[in-house]
């Protein structure tokens, strides 16, 4: 076989598309556990302005809003794709409180607080 200067041999492209064939295979299992941090994330984050505006709420003076739509009132914008799974007000220990679920369409993970009475923090359910 002669030498071509101007063209890669078969071993040379059977080698490079094992090699790009391989990192495809780290790379996308990879990119689909990035990508649902991210939805976590953002859920989470939905969750963390619903207690901002249930505290406007109660820093207000009015009765803690009922619903997650009452909560724009205060200042709560929801996330595209993150919704309110749970969404109950309670009383815990005498102390009103609202329980929240969010979680994102693109998770299989629902995001949990009871405001006030978990102090603030969120959980995985």
């Amino acid at each position: 076989m002669a030498n071509n200067p101007n063209g890669f041999t078969l071993l040379e492209l059977m080698v490079t598309l094992a090699v790009v064939g391989i990192l495809a295979a780290i790379a996308i299992p990879a990119f689909g556990q990035y990508r649902v941090r991210a939805y976590d994330g953002t859920a989470i984050s939905d969750l963390r302005n619903a207690m901002v505006a249930v505290e406007a709420a109660i820093d207000s003076g009015d009765p803690l809003p009922a619903s997650p739509t009452q909560l724009q009132k205060y200042g709560y914008r929801p996330s595209k794709s993150v919704g309110f799974s749970k969404y109950l007000l309670q009383t815990v220990n005498g102390i009103p409180s609202v329980h929240m679920h969010t979680k994102h369409s693109g998770s299989s993970h629902a995001w949990h607080t009871r405001y006030p009475a978990d102090g603030g923090q969120i959980e995985i359910r």
